[in-house]
């Protein structure tokens, strides 16, 4: 993926100075004369997310080779070369092993590592040719490569090891990017959006802090529910008996819309509408609506309360 599978292809990515890869203007991959990418996959110019895991994985084999190179000052470029692609397929093994596939297949879904076994067939079947490996195609995510498994435990060990195992693919982005706003675990969705619908009387003065209202009270019974950024309606929610609802099932990130269908009578208001941006995978978002009604011995039906503002927390 990033050295490419011979050795002319993997010269042709080398600055051969100070163990470097080449590298054009913003830190991108070296371009041909044809003004395409060079990596170590010819399908780098596919798309820009192919494009940008190269980026990223050179910017990685390149801090690498930096970092090397101050504590190891005698190495040769050959040797920091060679280290730092060591470090950099270590990382990719460590993130596939202990990231990626647990998220996909589940936690023990692979047996412990035991070393290498000769006797292992490393083909793959006719099933998994034509149908488990075209799996990676309806992801968004990069391609998906194989390696052998846990190579790099054979290679590394003491700190350097304990190092690679803690790598997330969050951490090779940050150090490599000026994308900060990311979660640890990046192949997990595990954000929620939750919230009380609550009814305050008409004496009741607005507030943010919805659940603390004076004079509120939870509404059973309302429907709520989800909206992705076309407007469909993507999963729904009643609330219990303290006005409480949750969504924790989403498929991807963006922009949502919770909505609060209040009842009056067998009609229903004018539903009440708040955005939610779900930009990382593990955000706890709190949308809390307040619903003006009048006091018990009016005639008026529960109404949206225009005036009060929803409460948002985000951990």
């Amino acid at each position: 993926m990033v050295y490419g599978s011979d050795r002319a292809t993997a010269d042709g990515l080398r600055a051969f100075v100070a163990g470097r890869l080449l590298v054009s203007d913003g830190n991108l991959p070296h371009i041909d004369a044809q003004g395409d990418f060079v990596a170590g996959d010819i399908r780098a110019n596919e798309n820009i997310e192919l494009t940008a895991m190269h980026a990223l994985f050179v910017r990685e084999h390149n801090w690498w080779a930096e970092r090397l190179a101050v504590e190891n000052p005698s190495s040769s470029d050959e040797q920091l070369y060679q280290a730092a692609r060591a470090m950099v397929i270590a990382e990719i093994q460590a993130i596939t092993f202990n990231e990626f596939l647990p998220a996909l297949l589940g936690d023990g879904a692979i047996a412990s590592y035991e070393g290498y076994d000769p006797n292992v067939n490393p083909g793959i079947t006719n099933e998994f040719s034509t149908a488990g490996y075209r799996f990676g195609h309806s992801l968004i995510n990069e391609d998906i490569e194989f390696f052998d498994r846990y190579w790099y435990q054979n290679i590394f060990g003491g700190a350097q090891l304990a190092e690679i195992e803690d790598t997330r693919l969050s951490d090779i982005v940050r150090r490599n990017t000026e994308v900060d706003n990311l979660q640890a675990g990046v192949f997990q969705l595990q954000s929620v959006i939750h919230g009380m619908v609550v009814a305050a009387t008409m004496s009741t003065p607005n507030t943010r802090a919805v659940p603390q209202a004076r004079n509120s009270f939870g509404l059973a019974g309302l429907r709520v529910e989800l909206l992705d950024d076309e407007g469909n309606v993507v999963d729904d929610a009643v609330t219990d008996a303290r006005g409480r609802y949750a969504f924790e099932t989403f498929r991807e990130t963006g922009d949502y819309q919770v909505r609060v269908i209040p009842l009056r009578g067998p009609q229903a208001e004018t539903p009440t509408v708040v955005d939610a941006l779900m930009s990382r995978g593990d955000l706890d978002i709190e949308i809390n609506f307040v619903l003006r009604s009048r006091p018990a011995n009016s005639s008026e039906s529960l109404r949206p309360n225009e005036n009060a503002v929803p409460h948002r927390r985000r951990r």
